[in-house]
């Protein structure tokens, strides 16, 4: 993302965000640690075919310091170099304490539980499937989507410098598979998130400790407890799939 680096540094993150929208089916160029992911996929291909239970196998995240805004394009060059990553896009410039910082979790809390359904009831492959038949269809919403907008709406009243709410959505979906209806289902909305966490399945409460939230929602109880086990506030959020 050179190229791209270099436009938010001159241009600033607006026009960088626009440009990312606009090119959001362009795949990025390949970077300078773009072999060596590919020679730990290949490791752990190995390892697999060694072993098809094998556990010990490396674990790819992807960091941006950009908006999860501009993720899609993102979300489309990983599946486009077929990396299975974790992916977290957040904004640097939010480090201050004095921040209110809210955490959701995405399906059956800020999104409905239609895809926690169709997982329960028909496994992960027919999920990726029917995220990607509705990619262009907002994702229900869920009992927490209004209080996200208000909270939305106050962040709006801030220049972004000087917003003191952050939020942050710490998913189970992984980015490749199933973040780009999530994001999308954002931008349709209008709320825009400081934070987007795809976990791809990874415990959420070791991320949480380090971003600190004052309170996390989560219809999980097992994710409730790992959060609370690292001091987290957090709130069970009733769901007909728990």
């Amino acid at each position: 993302m050179r190229e791209e680096h270099e436009l938010f540094l001159t241009e600033g993150p607006e026009e960088f965000e626009n440009f990312q929208i606009t090119n959001e089916d362009v795949p990025l160029k390949e970077g300078i640690a773009y072999p060596f992911i590919k020679a730990i996929q290949m490791v752990n291909n190995r390892l697999q075919e060694t072993n098809p239970e094998e556990k010990q196998l490396f674990e790819i995240i992807l960091l941006s310091t950009h908006s999860a805004e501009g993720g899609v394009r993102i979300i489309n060059s990983v599946k486009h170099y077929d990396i299975p990553a974790a992916l977290m896009l957040y904004h640097e410039y939010r480090t201050a304490d004095e921040h209110l910082k809210v955490a959701f979790d995405g399906d059956s809390v800020l999104f409905s539980d239609e895809t926690d359904v169709v997982f329960r009831e028909q496994g992960l492959d027919e999920v990726i499937k029917y995220e990607k038949d509705r990619e262009h269809v907002p994702i229900g919403e869920g009992p927490l989507k209004k209080f996200a907008m208000i909270l939305g709406e106050m962040k709006k009243k801030f220049s972004p410098e000087n917003d003191p709410i952050c939020t942050y959505l710490v998913t189970a979906r992984s980015g490749k598979d199933l973040g780009k209806r999530a994001i999308k289902t954002l931008r349709d909305w209008g709320l825009q998130i400081d934070e987007a966490f795809f976990m791809a399945g990874a415990p959420k409460g070791p991320l949480l400790a380090q971003i600190q939230p004052h309170i996390f929602f989560d219809d999980n109880l097992h994710n409730i407890r790992g959060a609370r086990a690292h001091g987290i506030p957090s709130a069970l959020v009733p769901s007909c799939c728990n």
